[in-house]
């Protein structure tokens, strides 16, 4: 199951990224350390079908404007992507929705602006760090990154 987010879902963030926080071709995982331990910690969801890690990640969105950009979860994983647009992110979800909305692939435009990006970030059951491809529109090569969920770093 994948959603497509465009620039009319973005929202702006306060500052540009951290120089530190993890970036990858053009795409910036904010609050996720590349140099050493990541502060931010994850928070607990309960739902009927069990307990969920959930770190948030605003996603700064770089490249050619108009472009997309496909961020999926690398099987085998029970991760999922939680990410909506900025009015429902603003808006109180109950545990359960955001699980329910959440996603295995999510499919992101580029907007042209270095604070504007995505909000969301990453849930799972059982991982302390998830890995996620990524794959630029008209491009074959892609990425692969760790995020860390449960735990403040992943092993290299």
């Amino acid at each position: 199951h994948q959603i497509s987010l465009k620039c009319g879902d973005a929202g702006s963030a306060t500052v540009p990224p951290d120089s530190n926080d993890l970036a990858v071709d053009g795409m910036t995982f904010s609050g996720v350390s590349a140099v050493g331990p990541s502060s931010r910690a994850s928070t607990a969801l309960s739902t009927p079908t069990g307990q969920y890690s959930f770190r948030k990640v605003f996603l700064y969105v770089g490249g050619p404007v108009g472009t997309t950009t496909r961020v999926e979860v690398v099987p085998p994983s029970d991760a999922m992507l939680f990410y909506v647009d900025a009015d429902t992110w603003m808006s109180a979800l109950t545990d359960a929705e955001m699980v329910r909305q959440s996603v295995s692939s999510l499919s992101v435009e580029e907007c042209g602006n270095t604070s504007t990006g995505y909000f969301g970030g990453v849930l799972t059951k059982s991982s302390d760090c998830v890995r996620l491809r990524i794959t630029h529109q008209g491009q074959t090569d892609t990425r692969t990154v760790q995020i860390p969920v449960a735990s403040t770093t992943c092993a290299p």
